[in-house]
């Protein structure tokens, strides 16, 4: 099947202005009622969210009886509020004057007085020069045979089309300009209107997920063609024509575009280093009719397309080993696929583990078939996932895995490091077991450690049991993690507690920890503690987890406190944190942050972040790790 390629439309960024004129106040001009049902009926399938999307305060209906100056300003103000679509359609007499000039008729248009009553072609064409934005369409349904006044117009079309040849525009057409734009008895529209409507409203199996100005030209030609009726003509300039306006009710879903076509040449393109394909982009609204699956697709598209521009072979395979468990969510084959491309045998496991976490989701059967001979530390750090994920769904499966899969099972863990790791995560939604499984590491700091780490995790759910598992006794190594478990329940305390090392190597890694803490509750005072510590790396992540804390009440204020961070990646890699959080709430800003960063790692990790929070996606991510990496 041959699917169309497009370019996607930003529904907040662009503006759609109506104009039809069904009744004529001079008796030569006779009326036409259906076009009151053309406006009507495109307003109904561009405001639809699950065709056109855009929002009614962006899709201006003039009303029928409009006067001339009203049709201007409507039309000047749409032109200045639009960056991305500005698209024009008219509906109604289209007439010429002695010179050859066009006029789009209105409601109190008089034909001797074209110039002072009518809309001139001339007008709507400054407007579209004027506009800043990207992508400018006119889309005329009216007659320009000019019988109103009496005078043929053989030969115009080509001067009637190149009057808008400028960058990123397109011009539909109803008809030549020598012949009669039609409405047939019966029928609810003018003839071109009615047949671009069945278009919009029943798809096309011979497009993609999007219809494009070039799929809805080629549609009415062999339509209205067949039927006899006057023929369509089209101009674009650049690739205009392949604007995506309507979502197609028959298309291909993104899920299935990308399973087949795209991604396997996206991933080829990263892993080799070669420019990805222009080629096809998908749709990057959000809507109650598109899935969750079909909102992350762009996003992957996105972030693979940047992975294959990264400056080297490293960097490309750490970005690609972020994207393979986002795509897991949407298909798993594919992911392994990703996968399968590192060369190197440990990321190669690292991948498998999170696409593993991630397939658990779904089946935890499959995923746990898939670590049963994965490489360690990897392997327990994805049962701990696991575990963790499904125990904040439901306790009882969170134990059901635990017991049968982690205590127990194939290959049992029960190593230090992996009895900490597997109590760290059972604390979030069983703190009895995690205490009795931290009770059975024989090293003291370690399980020091872990019983401090179970104190951070229910500190602000049940401080009584932190301030028990917290010790009397501690090592200066052991400082910075009781440091920020008590930071959760006393912050002068935690600050008490960690005064003495002052000048010491665990000072600052205590203090941000300190700072981590308090964010969660206080980021101002956060942000002062942060701003304490002189060692320029840990005052930075504590700067990070402060902007973490605060991103989902008030983006604006996480990014003024990244902005002091002082190190231009660190920054970005904060950019790279704090998107996903913003997106839970607002995910066309948290898209407005992933489009900011430069860092091609940083917006990798932005992208896929956001595309795991539409796919409600737990996977391991850590910008820190990968920008170790590099």
């Amino acid at each position: 099947m041959n699917r169309s390629v497009f370019r996607a439309v930003d529904p907040a960024r662009s503006r759609i202005v109506l104009i039809g004129t069904p009744h004529y106040r001079d008796e030569h001009l006779p009326d036409v009622p259906v076009v009151a049902h053309n406006v009507a009926d495109l307003a109904a399938v561009f405001t639809d969210p699950e065709l056109g999307g855009f929002a009614e305060a962006h899709c201006r209906t003039v009303p029928g009886d409009a006067d001339l100056a009203r049709v201007g300003e409507i039309l000047t103000d749409a032109a200045e509020q639009a960056s991305d679509l500005l698209l024009v359609y008219y509906s109604g007499h289209g007439l010429i004057d002695r010179r050859g000039n066009l006029y789009l008729s209105l409601a109190a248009t008089r034909p001797d007085q074209l110039a002072y009553s009518a809309l001139t072609f001339d007008a709507v064409r400054e407007t579209f020069l004027d506009s800043r934005a990207e992508n400018r369409v006119l889309i005329l349904d009216s007659c320009f045979s000019g019988r109103a006044i009496g005078r043929p117009l053989a030969g115009e079309e080509q001067s009637l089309l190149t009057a808008l040849d400028v960058a990123g525009t397109y011009t539909l057409t109803a008809a030549t300009a020598n012949r009669v734009a039609l409405a047939l008895d019966g029928e609810r529209h003018t003839a071109f209107t009615e047949r671009m409507l069945r278009l919009f409203q029943d798809g096309s199996t011979g497009a993609g997920q999007m219809l494009t100005l070039n799929d809805i030209y080629r549609h009415l030609l062999a339509r209205l063609t067949a039927e006899g009726l006057p023929v369509p003509q089209q101009r674009g300039t650049g690739t205009a024509e392949l604007l995506g306006l309507v979502r197609n009710r028959q298309g291909v879903s993104d899920r299935q575009f990308l399973v087949h076509e795209t991604l396997p040449v996206l991933v080829n393109a990263a892993v080799t280093g070669r420019s990805g394909p222009v080629g096809r982009a998908s749709p990057e609204r959000p809507s109650d009719g598109i899935s969750a699956e079909d909102r992350a697709v762009p996003l992957i598209e996105k972030a693979l397309r940047h992975a294959s521009g990264a400056r080297s072979k490293q960097l490309r395979r750490v970005c690609l080993s972020q994207i393979a468990p986002v795509v897991a969510a949407v298909v798993e084959e594919q992911a392994l696929a990703i996968a399968a491309t590192m060369s190197d045998e440990d990321r190669r496991q690292s991948v498998l583990a999170d696409i593993a976490v991630v397939v658990a989701a779904a089946d935890i059967f499959r995923a746990i078939d898939m670590l049963v001979n994965g490489m360690e530390p990897y392997r327990t750090t994805a049962l701990a996932h696991i575990v963790r994920n499904h125990g904040l769904r439901d306790p009882r499966d969170g134990e059901y895995v635990l017991d049968t899969y982690v205590l127990d099972g194939p290959r049992p863990r029960r190593s230090t490091a992996a009895l900490s790791e597997i109590a760290r995560a059972v604390a979030a939604f069983a703190p009895d077991r995690a205490e009795e499984i931290a009770a059975r590491i024989t090293d003291e700091r370690s399980r020091t450690d872990t019983l401090a780490a179970i104190a951070r995790t229910v500190a602000a759910t049940d401080p009584g049991r932190a301030f028990r598992l917290l010790p009397d006794q501690y090592a200066p190594w052991t400082a910075p993690i009781v440091a920020e478990a008590l930071a959760f329940i006393d912050p002068d305390g935690a600050l008490r507690l960690i005064a003495p090392l002052a000048g010491q190597q665990p000072y600052p890694t205590a203090r941000a920890g300190v700072a981590r803490a308090v964010a969660v509750t206080d980021p101002q005072r956060a942000l002062h503690i942060a701003r304490g510590i002189t060692d320029r790396a840990w005052r930075a992540k504590a700067l990070v987890a402060t902007a973490q804390a605060v991103a989902a009440t008030d983006p604006d204020r996480a990014l003024e406190i990244i902005a002091v961070i002082g190190d231009r990646f660190v920054e970005q890699a904060a950019l790279a944190d704090v998107a996903p959080i913003v997106a839970a709430d607002a995910p066309e800003r948290a898209m407005q942050l992933a489009e900011s960063i430069s860092d091609t790692l940083s917006k990798v990790l932005a992208l896929t972040g956001i595309a795991s929070v539409h796919l409600d996606t737990r996977h391991p991510r850590s910008s820190a790790t990968s920008l170790a990496a590099r």
